[in-house]
């Protein structure tokens, strides 16, 4: 089975950890230099709210880059597989967007769309599981607000977007994604009976 380590430990899911702390540590280093120069405090302010929506696009486009090489290595063997090659290039490129419903008005949002794509009988049995465990339902709902966020960013631009979740909200979605997300790619590559690592 997929080792929640072996996901987390990816250079996509990484990459979220180093950016988060450089923001933090960034941030700390700001505050220390602010009482010997207030000139800082409308830098410091445009330093958070750049650095929140970019993290934000970031950790989304992290499960974006991660499954795109996930999926395709679950159903072919490697970069010599014919399978995988056709799932890369026609099932997957530029076409992530469309394997989820990102924009959703209710408060329990669902991966549901994605699930059907396996077949129903996936579709029950992954929602049963998440449906029994609370910190799923709730890592599959931020998950979705994560992706719908990012897409929001990104359309209506990194500065213009009404977008008021902090850095610290940013990284607890993502944490919380991240976990639902694992079990997720735990999930399809146990049903597809394949244990090898995403290089």
């Amino acid at each position: 089975m997929c080792k929640a380590e072996d996901i987390k430990n990816s250079e996509e899911f990484l990459a979220i950890e180093k950016m988060y702390k450089e923001i933090k540590e960034n941030l700390n280093e700001i505050d220390k230099l602010l009482p010997t120069n207030t000139t800082l405090i409308s830098f410091r302010n445009e330093y958070i709210d750049l650095s929140r929506r970019i993290l934000l696009i970031s950790a989304a486009n992290s499960f974006e880059r991660y499954l795109c090489r996930f999926i395709p290595n679950i159903f072919g063997n490697s970069d010599e597989d014919i399978i995988y090659h056709f799932i890369s290039k026609q099932a997957l490129s530029r076409k992530y967007h469309t394997l989820f419903k990102w924009e959703q008005e209710t408060e329990n949002k669902k991966a549901n769309s994605f699930y059907s794509l396996f077949g129903g009988n996936f579709k029950n049995e992954i929602r049963g599981k998440i449906d029994s465990v609370q910190s799923l339902k709730k890592g599959e709902n931020d998950f979705i607000t994560l992706g719908n966020e990012r897409n929001q960013i990104a359309h209506q631009g990194v500065k213009f977007a009404d977008f008021t979740r902090d850095i610290d909200g940013v990284y607890i979605l993502y944490i919380s994604s991240l976990e639902f997300y694992v079990f997720l790619c735990s999930t399809l590559k146990q049903k597809c009976q394949i244990d090898t690592k995403i290089e």
